[in-house]
């Protein structure tokens, strides 16, 4: 059997970027349990050409590159004006040119697109294999996304991206209909796209690093994420500025954990708060952490980094958009709260409160055991391809 998988982001083992990471682990488990022959093409950002393909030539038989400049998604923007600037950006001609190329080399069982930036290039695969089974992968739901950016927004920037929101959702549910079938990462994306049994829900597969709490002084607060992401940061400024203010910092320290953070995310630094950089291994920073605190307003779908925290014996508050999918219990598996009272109080809890932190830990490692395994992920892929 042969398998063509088109992605935007190089799939790295134990990446610190979410969607990469589930990439790699699910064409490793592809490989390693239906011995397909996997080609892969990464239409990849010119400025991420440092993320080598050295992980995944490990997992897949073939890799092909190609890199796209900011330059050249303007361009892709201005010629597929028609559809949305998620999906047109990432509409290449050269990839079009791929596609009809390599259909003279060699015939598809099943052709798996990454992410709905992607979704675009299913009717020239349809035309080109007509027999193959075309899969999309939602990692999540970016309508949902754009929604949310034009509720928390004001101005000219609210009525642009509602009308956005408008387009994208229209389009993301007629392009999805297409598909033999659709991978989302949770029950509500899936109810979302309203397409019954041709959506398949796999769990997101988490990075655990092996954690062995250390002891240490005073109390840490981390926040881990990959910084050049709009929901990130913004997450990180309405903590500094909304509830930061409002704890006790006494002995308490606040880690900024994740690559590319902003000049805006640089200026917070001080003594007690220490914004990292990218780090090469996160498992430093998490055995020392206390609390992992993710009061994200902005984007869609599961978040791995509410998982990671979870999966690596950190208690976490969040909000509902942070617990969307997951299937936390309020003040059991960790805590969920939309109101800044209630975050400045549950972390005055956890700091004052060790038995609390412990008992948190213990029924969140409950939670992801019971819930993200990769023997589920099994069943639901032999349920796509028939085996």
């Amino acid at each position: 059997m042969n398998l063509l998988f088109i992605t935007s982001f190089m799939p790295k083992e134990n990446a610190p970027q979410a969607g990469v990471n589930i990439t790699y682990n699910l064409l490793k488990l592809i490989k390693e349990n239906f011995k397909y022959n996997i080609d892969l093409l990464c239409l990849q950002n010119i400025s991420e050409i440092e993320d080598t393909s050295k992980d995944i030539e490990k997992v897949v038989d073939k890799v092909d590159v190609i890199t796209i400049s900011k330059f050249k998604k303007i361009f892709n923007l201005a010629k597929n004006i028609n559809i949305p600037v998620i999906a047109s950006v990432r509409y290449d001609n050269r990839v079009v040119k791929y596609i009809k190329d390599i259909n003279s080399q060699k015939k598809y069982d099943f052709i798996l697109l990454d992410y709905t930036q992607n979704i675009n290039y299913y009717n020239i695969l349809r035309k080109f294999f007509p027999a193959a089974k075309i899969i999309i992968i939602e990692h999540d739901v970016s309508f949902l996304g754009f929604e949310r950016k034009y509720k928390n927004a004001s101005g000219i920037k609210k009525i642009l991206y509602k009308a956005e929101y408008s387009r994208l959702k229209n389009y993301e549910l007629k392009m999805t209909k297409k598909f033999d079938h659709v991978i989302t990462l949770n029950l509500k994306d899936s109810k979302l796209l309203g397409l019954g049994d041709k959506v398949k829900i796999i769990a997101p597969f988490i990075n655990k690093f092996d954690i062995e709490p250390k002891q240490h002084k005073g109390f840490n607060i981390m926040f881990w994420g990959a910084m050049n992401r709009n929901e990130n940061e913004d997450a990180v400024i309405y903590f500094m500025e909304n509830i930061w203010n409002s704890i006790d910092k006494k002995d308490t320290k606040f880690y900024i954990v994740g690559s590319k953070p902003s000049e805006r995310i640089k200026s917070f630094s001080s003594e007690n708060v220490i914004v990292t950089g990218f780090v090469k291994d996160p498992k430093e920073y998490f055995e020392v952490m206390d609390v992992s605190v993710i009061p994200l307003r902005l984007g869609a779908g599961i978040k791995i980094k509410v998982l990671e925290s979870l999966a690596n014996n950190i208690p976490v508050i969040t909000t509902s958009v942070g617990a969307e999918g997951i299937g936390i219990r309020n003040r059991v598996d960790g805590f969920v709260t939309n109101d800044v009272n209630e975050f400045v109080q549950h972390l005055e809890e956890l700091k004052n409160n060790t038995s609390l932190r412990e008992e948190i830990k213990n029924n969140a490692l409950n939670l992801i055991k019971s819930k993200y395994s990769f023997e589920s992920n099994y069943s639901i892929l032999r349920e796509i391809f028939g085996e």
